[in-house]
């Protein structure tokens, strides 16, 4: 559960902010219950789906509608009507993140034993009974006090369809991904890999362990997802890789006719 409360926090940018990268926008008392109200209905949400079992959605169901009967300030402050344009990114932002970072928890979790996965979901019915939206509201203040917005994107451009191959194959084949493609697996060869629209039909001769790559469609949960977003002479490539559980991004920058790695950030 320790494991869990960090994924929380580091979805929710709660851990590894600098106390002196403050948020530059002030939020209302109103705006930080709307945005705790969202997360907690993000909560609600995972909670349901995770115990999905007659028995779990019974309880979480009963206990719900006990916290909302109990806690009325959760339904006004989720009725905030058409919240301003900084309130609104940033709670799009951080569910977003939270969002990814329950995809990796949620596969962790579905590998235990289905005694400790009962007893998961039992703690989490019973910590839905006594949850406190004030704390909630508390802790997003916090939050949004250590947010920094990420530096705006340079404007999208286009990437010449020769240059997909290469860029395609520096990511696949820098330590930080490469690390997660375990070739030793049975049928991970040849790599399967998915690059999104409008880079879908270009050429991909990339050849990886022996074998040239094959081309899957975007819904292969089983093929490494790359989305390319080409700036002028460099790219940030979003990656995503179901069956490791990973997710992140490669920049990459062209610099006398060659592709190269300048960052990698990859989670799981």
């Amino acid at each position: 559960m320790k494991q869990r409360s960090m994924l929380l926090m580091a979805a929710l940018g709660l851990a590894g902010v600098s106390a002196q990268a403050q948020s530059q926008t002030a939020y209302t008392d109103v705006e930080v219950a709307y945005v705790a109200a969202k997360w907690l209905q993000a909560d609600f949400a995972r909670d349901d789906a995770l115990c999905s079992r007659r028995e779990y959605r019974k309880a979480l169901a009963g206990s719900r509608t006990d916290f909302e009967r109990t806690h009325p300030e959760y339904a006004v402050a989720l009725a905030l009507a058409s919240p301003r344009q900084e309130v609104a990114e940033v709670t799009k932002r951080k569910l977003e993140a939270f969002a990814k970072i329950q995809l990796q928890m949620e596969q962790m979790l579905m590998q235990m034993p289905p005694a400790e996965f009962q007893k998961l979901c039992e703690r989490v019915v019973a910590q839905r009974s006594v949850t406190d939206f004030a704390k909630r509201v508390a802790t997003t203040r916090e939050m949004l006090g250590r947010d920094v917005p990420p530096a705006p994107e340079p404007p999208i451009t286009s990437l010449a369809s020769e240059d997909v191959a290469p860029v395609v194959a520096a990511v696949l084949q820098h330590k930080r991904v490469a690390m997660y493609l375990h070739p030793e697996v049975p049928g991970r060869v040849p790599v399967r890999v998915a690059v999104a629209a409008p880079y879908d039909r270009a050429a991909l001769d990339v050849q990886l362990y022996g074998a040239p790559v094959k081309r899957m469609g975007t819904g292969d949960r089983d093929a490494v997802q790359l989305t390319l977003q080409p700036h002028d002479a460099s790219v940030k490539v979003k990656v995503e890789y179901r069956p490791e559980g990973i997710f992140g991004t490669v920049e990459l920058e062209k610099r006398d006719g060659v592709w190269h790695v300048t960052d990698a950030k990859i989670f799981e």
